[in-house]
């Protein structure tokens, strides 16, 4: 390829061919790249004078416009048609259809849309990995410290996207036993959003099953105490019974039961392995048997009472 790698995520990069590094003059013209890239069609001049600098007169937001195209495309190098990527006419601006690139956000949202409708317990290795793959290309909110409507927009929507991805790597590590990856996933998607009580239930289960009891019960700790400080609210009552559950020696229902967590993915329970399966099997009777003698129990006090 012998366009520039272009980086979206975390700190805006454009980086070329034989290693330089994009410099340029200001933040606008930056950000009217990333822009430009996320919605790769023509653009009227007028509409994006309007949008990059709304409380300007239109004449004082053209020329804004006309010295920030020309700060992009010499940091782009495009006045010497190096490497050609913007296509500018005296109407319109927008990408070169032509023009040679790798952006972070298409291989990112490319490899989502290739497993979108595939729960994470049904991932094939391949599909993890690249799943896996494009989860690293996050490296941060798109275009970090913007803070424009149009790209708070596209910051959310991409999030979105990623913690869906995170939460399909924790069912797929989950079913192959990966109890570290899937933790880490778990770890990752409370940085972002440390009130998502479910993400919590997930990785008291995760570090059940992976033995450690004590981690388990300090998450919950950990749960309780985030939720009061943020929403000022207390954990659900499923969250407090995973962690009696748990408490009590108890094996709690696995991290795939989607109707409890409420996961988003639209994906399909699926069994983790198994073993697995045969032990939830047996805390599910377990449970039943319980149940029945106390309430065997029940009915003989109220006849013995009558």
């Amino acid at each position: 390829m012998n366009g520039p790698s272009v980086y979206l995520f975390g700190q805006m990069e454009v980086v070329f061919p034989d290693g330089r590094v994009a410099s340029f003059r200001s933040s606008k013209a930056k950000l009217l790249l990333a822009y430009l890239l996320l919605h790769r069609r023509p653009h009227h001049r007028e509409a994006l004078a309007s949008l990059f600098w709304p409380e300007s007169t239109t004449a004082q937001s053209r020329k804004a416009l006309r010295q920030t195209l020309w700060q992009l495309r010499t940091a782009l190098g495009d006045e010497s048609k190096e490497y050609p990527l913007l296509q500018v006419d005296a109407e319109k601006v927008g990408i070169e259809p032509k023009a040679e690139f790798w952006l972070d956000v298409n291989d990112f949202e490319q490899a989502y849309r290739s497993v979108r409708r595939v729960s994470g317990s049904e991932l094939s290795a391949e599909q993890a990995q690249r799943l896996h793959e494009a989860a690293r290309l996050y490296r941060g909110d798109l275009c970090e410290g913007c803070y424009e409507d149009w790209c708070l927009f596209e910051q959310e929507r991409l999030r979105n996207i990623y913690l869906e991805m995170l939460d399909k790597l924790i069912d797929y590590c989950a079913g192959q036993s990966y109890y570290e990856e899937a933790c880490e996933c778990g770890a990752t998607i409370l940085r972002f959003d440390p009130a998502r009580e479910c993400t919590h239930r997930r990785l008291m289960r995760l570090h059940y099953l992976a033995g450690r009891r004590t981690a388990a019960l300090r998450q919950y700790e950990l749960c309780v105490r985030i939720l009061d400080v943020e929403l000022g609210v207390q954990p659900a009552e499923s969250t407090r019974r995973l962690y009696e559950q748990i408490r009590s020696g108890r094996a709690p229902l696995p991290v795939w039961n989607r109707d409890e967590e409420g996961a988003t993915s639209g994906a399909k329970p699926g069994f983790l392995s198994t073993v697995a399966a045969f032990q939830t099997l047996r805390q599910i009777l377990g449970r039943l048997q319980e149940e029945l003698l106390e309430e065997g129990a029940s009915a003989i006090e109220g006849h013995l009472s009558t």
